[in-house]
């Protein structure tokens, strides 16, 4: 009597909640030896924002709020349409929205191309997730920089959709590959200490010299200057 209520998170003995508190609940539901606690684990040690890898993880799980997920909860009106808010060909389902439907997958092959990687893409989307951490043969910390790039991608097409689907506007495949850069060039830029170039370098570079990820880039990234004041020259006469 005479006090309001509050929330209060359970799993920590302060009431307030925290991101390993609910890690560890998590991995405590799904089963620490199972394959999608494995998959868990793997995103959470990348050094993407929590709510870009619990939206990755959503999609793993198929969770996201596409349109056929929606009407299977009855949350749509009836007819409602369920064509893909991206290439509104197909219906809009997980698989469908981040890997199959033509901008998505055209979204994919331009990244690849950028990091020199030829590969056939597999659209189911947990064999998609294992065919990408395991395209290259690097360092354990090249492989979280490939990992980033997955988790940017799923983030970033669903960005666009939601771009297309409520605010109308375009839908563009360069802009999308450009916003995955983007997002993961910043990550790198914020939590690696010896990440120093910047993003028109690091683009360029990633293209040069595919498969290399922040710390690896480091040693050329030092050089990136000279290299670009070297192709200004060059374009000048």
């Amino acid at each position: 009597m005479g006090t309001s209520d509050s929330w209060c998170w359970i799993k920590e003995g302060s009431g307030i909640y925290s991101v390993k508190s609910a890690y560890v609940e998590l991995i405590g539901v799904i089963g620490l030896d199972s394959e999608e606690s494995r998959v868990f684990r793997r995103l959470w040690q990348t050094r993407s924002p929590s709510n870009q890898i619990a939206f990755a993880w959503k999609v793993i799980i198929n969770r996201v709020q596409t349109r056929t997920d929606l009407a299977r909860r009855h949350a749509l009106p009836i007819n409602f349409s369920l064509v893909c808010g991206l290439c509104a060909t197909e219906d809009e389902n997980c698989q469908h929205l981040f890997f199959s439907c033509q901008v998505s997958w055209t979204v994919w092959m331009k990244l690849y191309d950028w990091l020199g990687i030829k590969t056939v893409l597999l659209i189911d989307v947990e064999s998609h997730f294992r065919q990408h951490e395991n395209l290259l043969l690097v360092s354990k910390k090249a492989w979280s920089s490939l990992l980033l790039i997955w988790i940017a991608a799923v983030n970033a097409i669903w960005q666009c959709r939601n771009g297309s689907v409520f605010r109308g506007e375009r839908v563009e495949v360069d802009r999308i590959v450009e916003l995955v850069q983007y997002k993961v060039w910043k990550w790198l830029r914020t939590k690696e200490n010896n990440f120093l170039s910047s993003f028109y370098e690091w683009v360029l570079i990633q293209a040069i010299c595919g498969g290399l990820d922040a710390g690896e880039l480091c040693c050329i990234a030092h050089c990136a200057d000279f290299f670009v004041g070297a192709l200004h020259l060059a374009l000048a006469f």
